[in-house]
């Protein structure tokens, strides 16, 4: 199916040699579109797909091309980005549409896929887990013991300032010593 002939026109007006600020207009009438919440200008219509352009700042500043699928999916080709510099050629611009709708389509497919796929292994996983108890539940059970006797002796030491705290902390049977005392005086080089 050919674009619409403004839709045409205007594409040739973009691709034959067309001016940095005629380039810039159309991306600016883009801009202004989306910031005001309105629909933004439609190029045209290819393959039973709408075309729109937008200003784009992806790598560097320029324009790019959204592809409008059924419903409200629109889609953002890589290879529909064009910089302002940048010269375009209507037949190499279909080219990149054609190579889009040819396989980017299969590849945004394939990485849904691979998303769902991710999404329902972690939905199955927190499933499992739902129900059960944390695998460290005694252990975290112990820390808040610990750091609430912590807040205790030190609540009492900043009350009384002769208090010296004999506390020790409360260990797991698995636990094994956190750490050596060590005499650092006797390993003191003189």
């Amino acid at each position: 199916m050919a674009p619409k002939k403004s839709a045409y026109l205007e594409i040739c007006n973009l691709a034959a040699g067309s001016t940095l600020s005629r380039k810039k207009r159309l991306t600016t009438k883009a801009a202004n579109a989306t910031a005001k919440g309105e629909k933004r200008p439609v190029v045209g219509t290819y393959r039973g797909f709408e075309i729109s352009a937008l200003k784009s700042t992806w790598g560097s500043e320029g324009f790019r091309f959204a592809v409008k699928g059924s419903g409200d999916q629109e889609y953002l080709p890589d290879n529909m980005f064009y910089g302002f510099d940048e010269s375009m050629s209507l037949s190499g611009w279909f080219q990149r549409l054609d190579n889009f709708l040819e396989s980017g389509f299969e590849k945004i497919f394939a990485n849904q896929k691979y998303i769902a796929e991710q999404d329902m292994v972690e939905l199955a996983t927190v499933q499992s887990a739902l129900g059960q108890d944390f695998p460290q539940k005694a252990e975290l059970a112990l820390t808040r013991e610990n750091y609430d006797a912590i807040m205790r002796e030190l609540l009492r030491m900043q009350q009384d300032d002769k208090y010296v705290s004999t506390w020790e902390p409360k260990k797991t049977a698995e636990q094994a010593p956190s750490c050596e005392v060590i005499n650092f005086q006797s390993r003191m080089v003189s």
